[in-house]
């Protein structure tokens, strides 16, 4: 385990207890979970939940997609136990699964490559296609470099600290996948939005999302086939 991934288990393990209230039971977590929700709901229609890993599925915001899910933070998994008791759950390091080949039909993994480097991101990439089976989907998010360049935000430390860019996406997932969509999440400058003016936005947002500005959004959600 990386120095930077013991980092992301102590600081996750910390906030397990509260995370579900202080990061989605408001209206900037209710904003981007409305999004990332419908767009799951949409890619994942015609695919059984059984069949699906969620990587990194913290405190089980998307375990309704997934039976299994998979999380560095024992804490994590946990929160996630209580909400789910029939599921298979495991403790596990994202670049090392404790899966057999070709497992599953479906994985997602959201808010983790933001946080890694891209030698890691790519370690990461190749186990998600190692227990994919032939053909299966993968859904990940990543923040979109373009926005970031834009507004010149500069991350302090590993947490959400990458930029991806196209030339990314292409040397860290195009040797194994094909990108068959690409959807932008939050496009509007969230954190000067009031909660009322963030609930009347969410539509013209995610519509906005599935344009050709979706470059400059804050994050890009990409669906994946295993080649």
């Amino acid at each position: 385990m990386s120095n930077s991934q013991i980092e992301i288990k102590s600081y996750y393990d910390k906030l397990a207890a509260t995370y579900d209230e202080d990061r989605f039971a408001n209206s900037y977590g209710w904003f981007i979970n409305q999004q990332e929700r419908s767009i799951l709901t949409q890619w994942l229609r015609d695919i059984h939940p059984d069949e699906g890993l969620d990587l990194a599925c913290g405190t089980g915001r998307f375990l309704d997609f997934s039976h299994t899910g998979a999380d560095i933070s024992p804490e994590m998994i946990a929160v996630s136990a209580d909400k789910f008791p029939q599921h298979t759950l495991v403790v596990a390091n994202a670049t090392e699964l404790p899966f057999a080949d070709q497992s599953f039909s479906h994985v997602t993994c959201f808010h983790l490559l933001m946080h890694l480097d891209k030698p890691t991101a790519q370690l990461l990439v190749r186990e998600v296609y190692r227990v994919l089976k032939p053909g299966g989907t993968f859904i990940v998010d990543v923040p979109s470099g373009p926005r970031r360049k834009l507004t010149g935000y500069q991350a302090s430390g590993w947490h959400a600290g990458t930029n991806w860019f196209a030339s990314d996406l292409k040397s860290v997932f195009e040797p194994d996948f094909d990108q068959v969509a690409l959807r932008g999440i939050s496009m509007m400058p969230l954190h000067r939005l009031s909660a009322s003016m963030r609930q009347k936005l969410v539509h013209l947002d995610a519509w906005l999302g599935n344009t050709p500005l979706k470059t400059y959004a804050s994050y890009w959600m990409m669906k994946y086939t295993k080649r």
